[in-house]
Parts: structure tokens; sequence; C-alpha cells
């Protein structure tokens, strides 16, 4: 069974005059024990129950 994760973030389309503008971002928080040796940030990673919020 693979393993899939949410990250949290933010989505919007820009609409100035007929110029579209897709953008994105992702939330992040400080880095986990694990992740801590690459980076001291990541991404927050979502619960399943939380996905829909």
């Amino acid at each position: 069974m693979p393993c899939v994760y949410a990250w949290g973030g933010s989505r919007d389309t820009w609409d100035k005059e007929g110029d579209v503008l897709h953008t994105c971002t992702i939330i992040t928080t400080n880095a986990n024990d694990l992740m801590k040796p690459i980076h001291n940030r990541m991404p927050v990673i979502l619960d399943p129950e939380r996905e829909a919020i």
C-alpha cells in the first residue's frame, strides 16, 4: 500500500484585465528530527482527517 501525504498550502488564480496568473504556496514549519540533517524547514504534513479543511 503506497504512503500518501497531503501538504498544507494555498492556491489562487488572479485575473487582471485578461492576464491570468496561477499561484501557489507550500506552508512550512520547523523541521522534525528526521529532516533536521537536511534542512531547518519542512512542509506542513496534514493528517488525512484534516485534509479537507
